[in-house]
């Protein structure tokens, strides 16, 4: 009986070993490895450095009350359009939003001697008008860089201390510059004289050459005028707005009729004697006359 149940166990154990799936590594389900994603590792673009004011070494010759002198100098290029050639010995530099300043400290309650420059949003109509309710008079033309500049001025008082300023407005191309000298008043023929020549310096940057000439007296074109013997008429150059006119020369067809005083693109023709002379402005290949008549008396 025991023998009987033990082949029994036998035969099932048999039996469900036969029945049991195998196992087929085919059929094991296989996990893939998760691909590795490689980062970008290409460097960063280089940043592209903002523009910057530069400056370079030079020499500044100036005349002061009848003395002549060069002086190491820096010409500063300004991101607003203009190089001028400065004396960094007398004057430290600083930018500004909106301007450059050029700046002495002057002696202890004196006001500082300074050059400031801005570049205009206003038209030059309007900027000298600004200027006028500030209490700034006009005091005729002058050139700078070969463009034409109104110059006014505001005179504080006459004490050794009080404040004078120059202002020139001028037409550069497109650009509109307001330019003020600042100074005390015992300083306008030495500091104040100085600066201004570092002033006439300036150069601006595309500026278009003059296409045309006229001879102006008070903002009019003058072609013909009669004077007496001993009088001074200014005249200047006119261009069309914004052009540069350089290198002008101004000649006197004859010198016993009328003398010329060339200044700044002014000139000053005297009267000397009677006849007929004619006066004559060049600028490269550009010209322009006008005739002169010396009378003894009107």
């Amino acid at each position: 009986m025991k023998m009987k149940k033990m082949m029994i166990c036998l035969l099932t154990l048999a039996l469900l070993t036969a029945c049991a799936p195998s196992a087929d590594v085919g059929d094991t389900a296989q996990t893939e490895p998760t691909p590795m994603v490689t980062p970008d590792t290409a460097p960063n673009p280089t940043p592209t450095p903002e523009p910057t004011d530069t400056e370079s070494d030079t020499t500044f010759r100036y005349i002061v009350e009848g003395m002549e002198m060069t002086v190491p100098a820096r010409r500063h290029d300004s991101l607003l359009g203009y190089s001028m050639v400065y004396d960094h010995n007398m004057l430290t530099f600083e930018k500004y939003e909106d301007y450059d300043l050029y700046m002495e400290t002057a002696e202890t309650n004196l006001p500082a001697l300074q050059i400031k420059i801005s570049k205009e949003t206003r038209t030059v109509g309007d900027v000298i008008g600004d200027l006028h309710k500030i209490g700034a008079e006009d005091s005729g033309y002058t050139r700078i860089d070969g463009c034409e500049a109104r110059v006014l001025y505001y005179i504080g008082g006459n004490q050794y201390d009080d404040l004078v300023k120059t202002y020139s407005v001028v037409q550069a191309g497109k650009a509109v510059y307001l330019i003020e000298v600042a100074y005390f008043f015992e300083a306008s023929e030495g500091a104040g004289s100085r600066l201004e020549q570092m002033v006439a310096t300036m150069t601006f940057d595309d500026v278009p050459a003059a296409k045309e000439l006229k001879i102006l007296f008070r903002d009019k074109e003058m072609k013909d005028f009669s004077s007496v013997i001993g009088d001074v008429t200014r005249l200047r150059v006119g261009t069309e707005t914004g052009a540069a006119c350089r290198d002008i020369k101004w000649t006197s067809s004859n010198e016993s009729v009328c003398t010329v005083v060339p200044n700044g693109g002014n000139c000053d023709v005297v009267i000397k004697g009677t006849g007929v002379a004619e006066v004559t402005v060049t600028c490269g290949d550009l010209s322009a006359s006008t005739v002169v008549r010396g009378k003894k008396s009107w």
